[in-house]
Order: C-alpha cells, then structure tokens, then sequence
C-alpha cells in the first residue's frame, strides 16, 4: 500500500504481516512475474530491492523486472495524484492519513510555483512522496506533466534500488527490518530539500 494510504487497524496488521522482507522474498520465489507488478504497487521500495535479490540469485531477470516495478510504481503515484485531483476533500480525508493531507494542503501554494522541482525532490526522497503526489492532483498540475516528470525521476530511483538489492543481497533481511530507519532518514533530508528548495 502506497505510504499515506490508511486503512483499518486490522487490514494494517494483516498488510504488515504480508509485506515482510521474508514474505515478499517468499511471494516472488514461488510467483515471480505474477506477483511482482501488484507488489510493486503496493510496496515498491522493499519489492524493488528484493527484485535485485532474486536478480542476484538468477532466479529473475534484470530488464523485465525493472520495467515492471518502475510501471508499479508509476500505477501507485497516478492513484495517489488521482486521489487529490479527483478524489474531492471528504474521499482524500476518508483514504489519506491526517499527516498525508496536512503536507499536501502546506504544499499546495509552493507547488503551484515550483511543481517540477517539488514532484521530483518528493519523489526521490520517498518519504515525503505522498503527500507530493496528492497534492500535484490537488493544483490540478496536467496529468502528462505530472507522469512525465515522476518517469524521470522514478526510472534512476528503482534502478538504484535494483542495485541495491543486487549488491546487497546477502543482507537483505537487515534492509527490510530497518527499512524504518532508513525512512526517517530519507523524510529528514526530504524536508530540508524542500525548505532549501522552496526558500529560493
């Protein structure tokens, strides 16, 4: 699930236990292709480096697997962008999370000045991408604009996660487990990007 999406308490602890590290490694040894593009949409970091796991271990292949997560990934950011575009106040209220709308409602007015910009610093950074997303469909920023931009910018983020996952894959269950760590990060040096960006 795409980060800024809520869901009941239930169905979050059901999404936590299906995208571990071990489960999603699990899901694409026995389903490769099957499996990996609905993955990618809904947890695009973590699959995309296990898609360079399983690289690693000849078990997938290099250029459909990136083909397939970055087109996950760009299906993910067009629902979020929809959301805020098309999804009117009370279903972006019903579906975000209060953290997700508040950035996206304080994002508005800079966007509209520095879309570009914002849409690729959002989205290299991962962390702050949600409430980016939304609120590029919020300025009704134009829909080829927006997917043109978020393609530039999401090709060089997966390869890099690819490679990751590649070079890395003996550690793989340590990326996931503190893939939290590794968030508050990539959210930190997002907002200070941003507030660099945004105070030109």
């Amino acid at each position: 699930m795409p980060v800024g999406i809520r869901a009941p308490a239930r169905w979050r602890q059901y999404l936590t236990m299906v995208f571990s590290p071990s489960n999603i490694l699990g899901l694409l040894s026995a389903h490769p292709y099957a499996v990996l593009l609905p993955l990618a949409i809904a947890e695009g970091p973590l699959v995309t480096i296990a898609g360079g796991v399983l690289i690693a271990n000849s078990q997938l292949r290099f250029w459909p697997v990136l083909a397939i997560v970055v087109a996950g990934d760009l299906v993910g950011d067009s629902a979020l962008y929809a959301l805020g575009r098309w999804g009117g106040i009370r279903m972006v209220t019903k579906w975000a999370s209060q953290r997700t709308i508040k950035r996206a409602t304080d994002l508005q007015d800079q966007f509209r000045r520095k879309a570009d910009q914002v849409l690729v610093t959002g989205k290299l950074t991962h962390a702050v991408g949600a409430p980016v997303l939304v609120a590029a469909g919020m300025v009704r920023m134009p829909f080829w604009r927006f997917f043109t931009v978020n393609s530039l910018a999401t090709l060089p983020k997966s390869l890099v996660l690819l490679c990751i996952g590649y070079a890395f894959h003996s550690g793989y269950a340590a990326i996931g487990q503190n893939m939290t760590y590794y968030i508050i990060v990539l959210l930190i040096a997002g907002l200070i990007l941003l507030y660099l960006l945004l105070s030109r």
